[in-house]
């Protein structure tokens, strides 16, 4: 997975295990907004 952030920052990892399974983006500890966000499958 790759998530980019106003196309200056690009977080990645592996996830294994993600197929049928349900997964989210979250904060802890701190105020974030989400938004305009893209799920692609390439």
């Amino acid at each position: 997975m790759v998530v980019y952030i106003n196309d200056q920052v690009a977080f990645t990892n592996r996830i294994y295990k993600a197929s049928n399974t349900s997964w989210g983006i979250f904060s802890d500890h701190s105020d974030v907004t989400f938004s305009n966000i893209t799920v692609t499958h390439p």
